[in-house]
């Protein structure tokens, strides 16, 4: 059960409302986020329940004892489960295929827990944080277990810290006014999710089901482009539903996107994509290496150990170390003075220059393994000698143009500038301020949601992976 499926818009989401309403909040919360993460394997709950343990105690211990040998201790239990789980397979397996062994033994094959990133994160954070006096340890199991449980950022996010939410949770109200905003924002997150990345992936995930190395300039494009907004959109999508759900229940949750793809380099994206993370890895990462508050070499080191471990972060593949690697090399590349060329003083040049090096990026976050990655960058560029047999011309109708154009608009404000240019001032205001044409627009969008929905049935959550 996702946040876009039937089952949870028709029942969940509608019996916790009203049980939420009538009942002790927090008691509430804990159930259905039980119920919720149960759904997807209940085999797998006890790793979560351990890693809220875990948190719990040792925040207890380092806020009375302030010792260096808990915090280690404590971050090396919560982040050895997500080791264990996550990494374990794939490091064993990769220096086993170093010695030549991994065809005469066999490797475990370990279950991922769903979520397991995010929450060993949220885990870790609090920690950290006990440790450093940013706020006291919460002493009560069941106010705790409500921010670690709650389901809205379980298993994707954002990546909520306990000093957002520590004073909400224990004192909080919520009205039907509140409740209206909060749907407000999970449908303009359904509609994202439902009306763009869903019938992104239909197309995209055909190209790169194929070898890339038989894919046109075009075909390969279409589907790098595509994925670019594919992945925007679902995860975009995923953490205004989250927001929205949280508003419902009386949290204000972390922004976590503002508007990537408007970014005119590459630091300026790592501003605006998955900005939870990404203040993770700088507020207890990047910043107690050294920061750039040493000298460059030590700068870029930093960045290259944050942005190796953010691909980590994504998956145990060599694609996503090599994406990281390609990240970090991007962002010491314009501390070196790129952005100070000449060429690059265009706004336009600069733009240019983003959107291609962060879709190339995307094939390699997307790629199957390496090689599938690089054949694909070369058919960007024309250079596979198999080149020109697919170009899947027939599955870029007009359809498919619309759900392009609608995507770049929206995901690089372009749109909305349009607008703001082409309408005069008072009818745009009129338009910002009318409630009824806002509710109209809602109510449009849910049900165009719930019509996809019900005729599809391609709807999965990319960053479920992670």
């Amino acid at each position: 059960m996702v946040f876009s499926s039937l089952a949870f818009i028709f029942y969940f989401l509608p019996i916790f409302v009203l049980v939420y309403w009538i009942f002790p909040k927090n008691v509430t919360i804990l159930i259905f986020s039980v119920l919720f993460y149960s759904f997807y394997d209940l085999t797998l709950l006890p790793v979560l329940i351990v890693t809220l343990l875990l948190a719990y105690g040792f925040g207890l211990v380092i806020h009375k004892r302030r010792s260096k040998k808990y915090l280690v201790l404590g971050l090396a239990l919560n982040f050895g489960l997500l080791f264990y789980f996550k990494y374990f397979e794939f490091f064993s397996v990769s220096f086993k295929d170093l010695l030549g062994t991994a065809e005469n033994q066999n490797v475990a094959n370990i279950a991922l827990p769903l979520g397991i990133s995010f929450f060993t994160f949220q885990a870790g954070s609090y920690i950290i944080d006990v440790y450093i006096g940013r706020f006291e340890a919460q002493k009560n199991l069941l106010t705790f277990a409500t921010y670690k449980l709650s389901f809205p950022q379980l298993i994707a996010g954002p990546i909520v810290r306990y000093e957002e939410v520590k004073d909400s949770l224990s004192h909080r109200t919520i009205s039907l006014s509140q409740i209206i905003a909060g749907l407000k924002i999970f449908t303009i997150g359904l509609s994202y999710k439902v009306l763009l990345a869903n019938p992104l992936s239909e197309f995209t995930d055909k190209i790169f089901d194929v070898d890339p190395q038989y894919l046109t300039v075009y075909a390969a494009w279409l589907g790098a482009v595509g994925y670019t907004f594919q992945l925007y959109f679902d995860f975009a999508g995923y953490s205004l539903m989250a927001i929205g759900l949280g508003k419902i229940m009386g949290f204000k949750y972390p922004e976590n996107f503002n508007l990537p793809y408007s970014a005119k380099s590459v630091t300026d994206f790592w501003r605006r994509w998955h900005m939870t993370l990404s203040r993770w890895f700088r507020d207890y990462l990047y910043i107690p290496l050294g920061g750039n508050r040493k000298s460059s070499l030590r700068t870029y080191t930093n960045l290259g150990i944050v942005f190796i471990l953010c691909g980590l972060w994504h998956g145990a593949a060599f694609t996503f170390i090599f994406w990281g690697v390609y990240h970090g090399l991007l962002l010491v590349i314009e501390r070196l003075g790129l952005l100070n060329l000449r060429l690059m003083k265009s706004q336009f040049v600069r733009q240019i220059y983003t959107w291609v090096v962060i879709i190339i990026g995307w094939v390699i976050f997307r790629a199957d393994d390496l090689n599938q990655a690089g054949s694909h960058i070369k058919s960007l560029f024309g250079l596979n000698s198999n080149q020109g047999l697919l170009d899947f011309q027939s599955d870029f109708n007009s359809y498919t143009l619309l759900i392009i154009g609608l995507a770049f608009l929206i995901s690089t404000g372009i749109g909305r500038q349009f607008v703001e240019l082409l309408l005069p001032r008072k009818t745009l205001m009129y338009f910002k301020s009318n409630l009824a044409i806002a509710n109209f627009s809602i109510i449009a969008l849910y049900l165009m949601s719930l019509m996809f929905l019900i005729s599809n049935n391609t709807n999965p959550f990319i960053y479920f992976r992670f």
